[in-house]
Formats: C-alpha cells, sequence, structure tokens
C-alpha cells in the first residue's frame, strides 16, 4: 500500500506508476491466492473492513453495517 500511495499520490510520476507498482501488485495477488480469496475481492474487502470495524454492534457482520 505504502508504494502504491507514494507513486500514485505524485502527479509528475504517473507516467512511472506501472512499472513501479508491477511488483506490489504481483506481491498482492500471490498473497490473495495464498489465502483462497483469488478473484474473490468482495470477500477479500469484507475481511478489510471487518477488520478495520471490528464486530457490528449486537454480534452482526461488518458488512452489514
Amino acid at each position: 500500500m505504502a508504494a502504491v500511495r507514494a507513486v500514485l499520490d505524485d502527479p509528475l510520476q504517473a507516467a512511472l506508476a506501472a512499472p513501479l507498482l508491477a511488483a506490489p501488485l504481483a506481491e498482492a495477488d500471490a498473497a490473495l491466492t495464498a489465502a483462497g480469496l483469488a478473484g474473490n475481492e468482495r470477500d477479500f474487502l469484507y475481511l478489510v473492513a471487518a477488520q478495520a470495524l471490528g464486530p457490528a454492534p449486537g454480534g452482526g457482520k461488518a458488512e452489514d453495517r
């Protein structure tokens, strides 16, 4: 995330974005595949939201908010 933000936050580096982001994106893809989440970004984002938001009041899931 830090590498992506660094590249995308600087408009002067826009032309360099693809080569600079190739390695971090490949690493993220490999991690998602290892976690069984490749091709299922919705489930991954629900996990991220649940981690960031914590449990919903009343014991519901974070995505039910």
